[in-house]
């Protein structure tokens, strides 16, 4: 009878010679087996399967049964084909630890990039709140900078504000007594700074040194000029006044505008705004 499915006879063959090598043999135990004394009722198995195929009363054709139609294939084909699958399942074998060992240094190496990059990924990240935390040290030590160097100037400005008045005074004083050694006309510009804050008197004297007299009678006319219509304007000399000294005297007030008085005026604004 003809196997149907001949792979699998030679796969169960081919398991039976791999396992030939784990067999284990004692031998103490070995038997002799006398197959001659049985020779004579030994009949070949395919000459039974010849016997019950045909039919009862039929006759065998003269033709003698050849040695190639009654026995097997000779054992040479059968361990040629053992040899052939096993050699196509090592290659097959080979070819799948293959693969397997490339699929598995390629994941190998995906997970090596992947932890560089995380790691990378981590260092650069710690890197950057590293410097945004020394950028922020730093703004805040600028910002402490800035205030104590505002803080200073502040003080030193407050320091330096009496001694700036007090210079300022002395050169004023200094170029004023310049100009009135220079300028004799000094008086006239005291004189009409005084008149033009005056409204509503109507008569005003002036009183002037001796020295002052004659060159404030020049410019009485201009002095009348700042003053309203119809007021009566007298230039007087008083002996007691000093060069520079003068008095505007009207009906409800006097005003002193002699040139020390407004130096002391001057000199008093300085200082209450280096005071302020």
């Amino acid at each position: 009878m003809k196997l149907l499915f001949p792979e699998v006879e030679v796969t169960r063959s081919l398991s039976n010679v791999i396992k030939k090598n784990y067999i284990f043999y004692n031998e103490s135990e070995k038997m002799i087996i006398n197959s001659d004394s049985r020779m004579g009722s030994f009949v070949p198995l395919s000459l039974q399967r010849i016997e019950h195929d045909m039919p009862e009363n039929s006759e065998l054709e003269d033709s003698p049964l050849t040695e190639q139609s009654i026995h097997p294939e000779p054992e040479q084909e059968l361990e040629g084909a053992y040899l052939e699958a096993a050699e196509e399942i090592i290659g097959s074998a080979n070819e799948n630890a293959a693969l397997i060992l490339e699929e598995a240094q390629r994941q190998a190496e995906l997970i090596k990039e992947n932890a560089y990059q995380e790691a990378q990924k981590a260092g650069y990240e710690n890197g950057m709140s590293m410097a945004k935390l020394e950028i922020k040290q730093l703004e805040q030590e600028l910002e402490e900078k800035i205030l104590e160097v505002e803080t200073n100037y502040q003080m030193e400005l407050e320091q330096l504000e009496p001694k700036f008045a007090e210079l300022t005074i002395q050169l004023v004083q200094k170029i004023t007594g310049i100009l009135v050694e220079d300028k004799q006309d000094i008086i006239t510009y005291l004189i009409a700074a005084g008149m033009r804050n005056m409204k509503g008197p109507k008569k005003i004297v002036v009183r002037v040194s001796k020295e002052d007299a004659f060159i404030v009678n020049q410019n009485k006319n201009k002095f009348a000029e700042l003053l309203e219509q119809d007021v009566i304007l007298d230039v007087v000399e008083d002996s007691s006044l000093k060069t520079n000294e003068c008095f505007i005297e009207a009906e409800d007030r006097i005003m002193d505008v002699s040139l020390p008085v407004q130096l002391e005026n001057l000199s008093k604004d300085l200082r209450l705004l280096a005071n302020s």
